[in-house]
Formats: structure tokens, C-alpha cells, sequence
């Protein structure tokens, strides 16, 4: 929570307001993590144990397609922390607008 609360800008979000207030939060972000990561991480293995002594045009294959599993395994990260941070309610979780320089 106060990570997420940092890379949005909220210094409303205090140590004491996390452990009271965001305890459910929380647990959406791990469950969610859990349950998206779970089956992701387990195909990235695999396609690390199918490469291991694979002929050279299927390792490309399966490193490029690897690629896009791990780009998918962060894009579920980011998912779940932004949902269990704006589950804390009022504006957190909304887009600041950016100040002309």
C-alpha cells in the first residue's frame, strides 16, 4: 500500500492509516497476484524447461513468446497494486493532472 501510495503521489496515506484501513486492500493484491501469477509463473518455468536442449529456431520461438509472458506477469503486478490501492476510496487511485513546466 504506502509503495503505491509513494508512486501516486499521497502523502495522505500514513503507516497508521495502512495497517488499519488497508488490510483488505492488501489481501485483494495478493490474492489476485496468487491467482494471476500462479498459472504465468508456471508457464514461464516451462518455457525455460522446453528450451533447455531445443533446437535453436525453437528457443527463439519460445524466448520470444517467454518475453510476452513476462510482460504479462508484470502488467498483472501493476493490476493488482493499483485495485488495492484505490480500494482505499475517496481520490486515491485517481490520475493527477500533470502541471505545465
Amino acid at each position: 500500500m504506502l509503495i503505491a501510495a509513494g508512486l501516486a503521489g499521497d502523502g495522505a496515506l500514513t503507516l497508521g492509516v495502512a495497517f488499519t484501513r488497508g488490510w483488505l486492500p492488501a489481501l485483494r493484491i495478493v490474492l489476485f497476484i496468487a491467482l494471476t501469477w500462479a498459472p504465468l509463473a508456471w508457464l514461464h518455468w516451462m518455457n525455460h524447461r522446453w528450451a533447455m536442449g531445443a533446437a535453436d529456431p525453437l528457443v527463439w520461438l519460445l524466448m520470444a513468446f517467454d518475453s510476452l509472458v513476462v510482460g504479462l506477469l508484470a502488467t498483472m503486478a501493476g493490476t493488482a497494486i493499483h485495485h488495492g490501492y484505490a480500494s482505499l476510496g475517496g481520490d486515491r487511485g485517481q490520475p493527477r493532472p500533470v502541471e505545465a513546466q
